[in-house]
């Protein structure tokens, strides 16, 4: 089993550093195979949506686990939350959902609720315990802001968001994680691996400082740095279990054990987290997903 660290929450719960996604890749796709490989490889953190249209396959993946797994899921059809969640939860064969997301930012839009009323259902959702853990995804700070306005009863305990070192010089980035470390809410990124995966034109310095860092340390790779990089520059407290959680994903079951060992080598230096930050800034900003969202609002 392998020896992923855990990362805190707010609320006192606690998820693994690591978990394994199925978007990107694995999108309307029959996941089984590659989740059930992901989970005898050691992941014990599932990643979903409603959008990714796989929930199902993951649920029949989750029945061959034999370690106790936690499961992030995610609702899209923001006009239907409640109903979503149930049938999310039904699909993962789950009695409770560990962790429920709104994957957008609704803002009253189009005939969808306020981010206030989107959030009032998640509560709901928590007090009749179809989930544990609530929070969202790709929200600005001024979409939290709405909430946090609000004082609710059970505040926002995670973010999903894409970050990579692309976004660094980002103002609007900065500001979002800046909040959450103020109002301790928790990262879980996806996305880390733009500058190779798909920005490698416009990352040629960065990927220069990248491949001079994993140079360093036996085992270490571009992606090794990313990754690290991605979870320290996203912490909403000052310890080492109070960093970003990784999401990752990919149908290379032989770069699962890496994946998993990668927080059992040291950190990153803040020297190596600014020449990754520096490098990154000069590229430019390239936020590559959810660009309607990140620009719909100042912040």
């Amino acid at each position: 089993m392998a020896n992923v660290p855990l990362v805190s929450l707010k609320a006192g719960a606690k998820l693994p550093k690591i978990g394994y996604g199925n978007g990107t890749a694995l999108f309307k796709s029959d996941s089984t195979t590659l989740v059930e490989g992901a989970l005898k490889a050691g992941f014990t953190l599932i990643d979903t949506a409603e959008m990714y249209e796989n929930s199902g396959y993951v649920g029949e993946a989750l029945k061959s686990s034999k370690h106790e797994t936690q499961v992030i899921a995610k609702i899209g059809t923001l006009s239907k939350i409640k109903q979503v969640a149930v049938e999310e939860r039904k699909l993962l064969g789950k009695d409770r959902l560990n962790v429920l997301l709104l994957h957008l930012p609704p803002r009253g839009l189009d005939g969808l609720p306020s981010n206030v009323e989107a959030w009032k259902q998640m509560q709901e959702l928590k007090d009749e315990g179809v989930a544990d853990i609530i929070g969202v995804s790709n929200w600005l700070k001024s979409d939290i802001e709405d909430v946090i306005k609000t004082n609710p009863k059970h505040p926002i305990q995670i973010n999903q968001i894409e970050h990579h070192p692309l976004l660094a010089g980002s103002q609007k980035q900065q500001k979002l994680l800046a909040y959450q470390r103020e109002q301790g809410i928790a990262s879980t990124i996806y996305g880390a691996l733009t500058p190779i995966t798909e920005k490698p034109e416009e990352s040629k310095n960065l990927l220069s400082v990248l491949e001079a860092i994993a140079k360093q340390e036996s085992g270490w790779s571009p992606a090794t740095v990313l990754f690290k990089w991605a979870s320290q520059t996203t912490k909403h407290g000052n310890s080492a279990d109070e960093e970003g959680i990784i999401i990752t994903t990919g149908k290379k079951t032989e770069r699962y054990p890496g994946y998993l060992s990668l927080f059992n080598s040291r950190p990153l230096t803040d020297e190596e987290v600014k020449k990754v930050s520096d490098a990154g800034s000069q590229a430019g900003v390239h936020k590559v997903r959810m660009l309607k969202y990140f620009d719909g609002r100042d912040e």
